[in-house]
């Protein structure tokens, strides 16, 4: 590790955990969305 930065290593790391957790997140979002229309609570 660089004092100066990130390593390449660190760097791909990070992107897959951060594309790990949208992948799970994004399908919660998504129905909680649908529930939210499906009630008709929106504006």
């Amino acid at each position: 590790m660089t004092l100066r930065g990130y390593t390449l290593v660190e760097i791909l790391v990070a992107i897959a955990l951060f594309a790990l957790g949208v992948a799970a997140l994004l399908p919660l979002a998504v129905a909680n969305l649908r529930a939210v229309d499906a009630a008709g609570v929106r504006t």
